[in-house]
């Protein structure tokens, strides 16, 4: 494969997994909606944007391999990856719609809570209380598993035809070449609009809607399964 192959692929690869992230709101929106509800350090946001990113685009890259290693057709690859796709649009819209239903219990606790304050009276139990940080650290944890094993089964549609495109004698290290690239743009620019989005939106308050964080984060997250599974 010539040098000027080599770099066509190689540029194609990183303007695909940019253009593949920017116009995918799935591959940031769920971030910024949970780093926002969830009232996430910017090092937690940069490491679980980090570690999904990273398991969305190696599941691809696995599969690819699979398919360069056994000659599996590329038309079998990419009806595998979209099953992938259906699976993890579900699973973003199950995801949104139960964080979304707990996040509105939050909200009328909260108002509940309030109420009693406003009134003088004490806090009824489970309303407040000294494992409240320790309950907000597992939820954060869960989230992010969560968030992680669903971008695990969301596949990189582009990547697969770009891996498949390579010249079979020079197709081992090409075809990693590609999915380097690709993965570096894919993450790196999932990272770009993340970090800028949760660093603004830390001076963002909204006097009376603040208790609905939670229930907006998983309106947003399960707004973004239903889009995939629309195919926008």
């Amino acid at each position: 494969m010539t040098d000027t192959t080599t770099w066509a692929l190689l540029l194609t690869a990183a303007t695909v997994g940019f253009l593949h992230t920017v116009m995918g709101p799935d591959h940031y929106v769920p971030f910024i909606a949970m780093s926002r509800s969830g009232r996430w350090s910017l090092r937690r946001t940069f490491w679980v944007t980090t570690g999904c990113g990273a398991a969305h685009v190696l599941s691809s890259v696995l599969l690819g391999a699979v398919g360069i290693v056994f000659r599996v057709a590329l038309e079998r690859l990419t009806g595998w990856e979209a099953l992938r796709g259906d699976w993890a649009g579900w699973m973003l819209v199950g995801f949104g719609v139960a964080y979304m239903l707990w996040g509105l219990r939050v909200a009328a606790r909260d108002r509940h809570a309030a109420h009693h304050h406003a009134a003088g009276e004490p806090d009824e139990p489970g309303l407040a209380g000294s494992g409240a940080p320790s309950a907000a650290r597992r939820s954060a944890a869960m989230t992010g598993w969560t968030l992680f094993t669903i971008f695990v089964f969301g596949p990189c549609e582009p990547l697969i035809p770009l891996m498949m495109a390579v010249p079979s004698g020079d197709r081992w290290w090409a075809a990693t070449g590609v999915a380097g690239v690709f993965g570096a743009a894919t993450v790196g620019t999932m990272l770009l609009i993340v970090m800028a989005a949760a660093r603004g939106l830390r001076f963002v308050r909204i006097p009376g809607l603040e208790r609905f964080a939670h229930a907006g984060a998983g309106a947003a997250v399960a707004a973004c399964g239903v889009a995939v599974k629309l195919g926008l």
